[in-house]
Parts: C-alpha cells; sequence; structure tokens
C-alpha cells in the first residue's frame, strides 16, 4: 500500500507545471487555456511519455469542438506513447478510454455527416447539394478531397 501510494506521488511529481494547468482549466472549463497548456506539455520533455496529455487534447478539447482530424492524430499520439509507457486514467486502462472515446466520436460524425446527407438531398438542385455533402462528410472524416 505504501509502495503504491509511493508511485501515485512520484508519477504526480513528474508532471509538468503546463500538464498541471492544463487540468484545472479543464476542470474550470477554460478550453483554450487549457489548449494552450496542453500544447505547450506536448513538447516538454517532463511529459515526452506521458500519453494523458494527448488523450485530454483529442478526448476535451478537439472532440468536442468538432476538430475530429486533430482529435484523430491526438488519439494516435496517446496509442503512441502508451507503447513506451503503459496508464491509467481513473483506475481504468487509458487505451480502453481512447478506444470508447473514439468510438462516441465516430458516432458523431458519423451522425452529423448522416443529416448533412439528408439535409442536402430535401433541397432543390438534389445531386449538386449532395455531392458537395458528401465532399463535407469526407472532409470530417479527413478523406474528403480538401482533407
Amino acid at each position: 500500500m505504501i509502495i503504491s501510494l509511493f508511485f501515485v506521488f512520484l508519477s504526480q511529481a513528474c508532471e509538468s507545471p503546463e500538464f498541471k494547468s492544463a487540468k484545472v482549466y479543464l476542470q474550470l472549463g477554460q478550453l483554450d487555456d487549457a489548449e494552450e497548456q496542453l500544447l505547450k506539455s506536448m513538447s516538454n520533455e517532463a511529459d515526452a511519455e506521458n500519453a494523458l496529455v494527448p488523450f485530454y487534447l483529442a478526448n476535451d478539447i478537439y472532440a468536442p469542438q468538432g476538430r475530429f482530424q486533430e482529435m484523430a492524430q491526438m488519439f494516435d499520439e496517446a496509442e503512441r506513447r502508451l507503447t513506451i509507457k503503459d496508464q491509467n486514467i481513473d483506475g481504468e486502462p487509458l487505451i480502453d478510454r481512447i478506444m470508447q472515446a473514439r468510438e462516441i466520436a465516430w458516432s458523431r460524425i458519423y451522425n452529423r455527416a448522416t443529416q448533412t446527407w439528408q439535409t442536402a438531398g430535401s433541397a432543390e438542385g438534389e445531386d449538386n447539394d449532395r455531392c458537395h455533402a458528401g465532399m463535407l462528410a469526407g472532409d470530417i472524416l479527413g478523406c474528403g478531397a480538401w482533407g
């Protein structure tokens, strides 16, 4: 028990001031400030192996804002960092949380693209609108004409 507490303390002591600040900003709902601190933390040597940094960027900043390409990049980075050092969040393996967050985000993307497709098909010039909706959906997914 004492050894476990020591490792928890040690892991928190190794966090950068930027990462600690970002977590406070996230709790306060100040997403712009949290994003700024997390981006600084991404390049900080103290957080080089911390998969929570890109996870928070992806899950708490980019996904809610609909910034899906950046979200996907940060989830990929979190997974890459997990190959260096396995981590947990709230007692759950971080890789499980990443997979859950990806599923939720991709469901939102699918629903958004479907809604765009259906809305475009109900107006005049249906073919052009659906073509535009398809390109928009591809851009949301990162595989469109401009993605």
